[in-house]
């Protein structure tokens, strides 16, 4: 069951429910038949982890065997690149104080660290960057999979 859930919600994600962030994603002919995604999986470390297609491949948008890994959520979500209220990754702006906030979260403490308040948007971020980095090496030197861990460090190089 557990197979069938993960097979099923990678479909969807693809087929069904469409989010922007999965416009264009595609699964490979291989995967479309359930016993071959079995077959591949039972190959695999995944209890408690998310299956990932970038961290091979941050330019193809395809489920297969070449492009996906399984890996901790928490970790997941911490690679994930998003913007906050129009400011850069990280950073917050708040208006009530002219300040912009920088801030991240730890996946290994599962805590947000509060990085300071800055005038200017660039050194925010910076700051945002300098500590990611930080965790990231944290991460990495957590991970048993070395393979994941050369993929989450390289994944963090932008």
């Amino acid at each position: 069951k557990y197979i069938y859930d993960k097979w099923r919600s990678m479909l969807r994600r693809c087929y069904v429910n469409v989010k922007s962030c999965y416009e264009k994603v595609t699964v490979c002919e291989e995967w479309k038949i359930l016993s071959n995604f079995h077959n591949w999986m039972e190959q695999q470390d995944y209890n408690g982890l998310v299956l990932d297609k970038d961290l091979k491949s941050t330019t193809t948008k395809i489920y297969s065997p070449d492009t996906c890994v399984f890996i901790p959520d928490n970790i997941n979500s911490f690679l994930i690149r998003r913007r906050s209220g129009g400011c850069k990754q990280g950073v917050y702006l708040n208006k009530d104080k002219g300040t912009f906030q920088a801030q991240v979260t730890n996946p290994l403490s599962g805590k947000t660290e509060y990085l300071g308040r800055y005038l200017d948007e660039d050194l925010a971020h910076t700051a945002y960057i300098t500590r990611k980095y930080e965790i990231c090496e944290e991460v990495c030197s957590t991970l048993k999979d070395k393979e994941l861990a050369e993929l989450v460090m390289k994944e963090f190089e932008y």
